[in-house]
């Protein structure tokens, strides 16, 4: 099944112990505009069959197919942000999120556990959206101290991967600032110029037609597809199974030697050795 924006894939109760427990009867399109854990479960765990195999269930193609699609969306995050440089008068395009940090003892609870004694401790709060130059500028008035990210839900591998140790930094804040990005696209286009100094700061609701609207803006659907309205959304839950096991039966084991055919003789390592599949004479 490919993605279709009128079409909310809902996960139920049951299924809790595979997205995370979030809220009650969550869509697939919600869960990352959640939590950050909540979007690392569908682009990671979810976007791996064979995981979903090992823990015993096994989700339909049709439905992998479309948390695939939600997950590409929040992954690459193909939304235009205007600058925040220039205290906020430069009009050119955002490249990069930037993150300034300094170095900083780390808590001595952690540093009991075997962390490093010192880590780069981020600042969220003081992150800008910035083009190249801002950027750079920003850069020389840190003294060199920013980390520059993808303007994207997925976190870069030196805060996740075997690195994550030597940072110290606010998942939470940082969910925070993309999410309120993403909630503009409940209202405007994707090839809209967002400015994140008029976004509100408010608490934002987002329903599971807020999140499908938002998503499927991301996925590139178009505006026309998408449904202006509540009731004309089509909601059902997603579909989960635990696989069949099942024996092959001897028409089955033998069509298989067949396909495989006959296994081929090795030859003795000695030529006045017999092989000992053969008697002897």
């Amino acid at each position: 099944m490919a993605y279709n924006p009128g079409r909310i894939l809902l996960v139920s109760r049951e299924l809790w112990e595979h997205f995370g427990e979030y809220a009650k009867d969550p869509s697939v399109a919600q869960i990352p505009l959640m939590d950050y854990r909540g979007f690392r479960h569908v682009a990671g765990y979810l976007s791996s069959p064979e995981r979903t195999k090992a823990d015993g269930h096994e989700i339909a193609t049709e439905d992998l197919e479309y948390v695939l699609a939600v997950a590409s969306a929040f992954r690459e995050f193909p939304v235009r942000i205007k600058c925040e440089g220039e205290w906020g008068h430069c009009r050119n395009q955002a490249e990069h999120l930037v993150l300034p940090y300094q170095i900083d003892n780390n808590r001595p609870e952690k540093v009991k556990n075997g962390a490093p004694e010192f880590v780069n401790q981020t600042y969220v709060f003081d992150s800008s959206f910035c083009c190249k130059d801002c950027g750079d500028e920003m850069r020389q008035q840190k003294g060199g101290k920013v980390l520059k990210l993808e303007i994207s839900f997925r976190l870069p591998k030196a805060l996740i991967g075997t690195e994550r140790r030597e940072w110290n930094v606010d998942r939470t804040e940082l969910h925070r600032k993309l999410k309120r990005i993403a909630y503009q696209l409940r209202t405007m286009g994707i090839d809209d110029l967002i400015d994140p100094r008029s976004i509100p700061k408010e608490r934002m609701r987002v329903d599971i037609y807020t999140a499908q609207r938002i998503a499927s803006r991301l996925a590139g659907c178009r505006e026309e597809d998408i449904p202006a309205k509540n009731k004309d959304y089509e909601v059902r839950e997603l579909r989960l199974y635990a696989p069949e096991l099942c024996a092959r039966t001897w028409e089955e084991l033998g069509d298989l030697r067949q396909q495989m055919g006959k296994p081929k003789r090795r030859k003795p390592k000695d030529p006045f050795q017999l092989p000992l599949a053969l008697p002897y004479s």
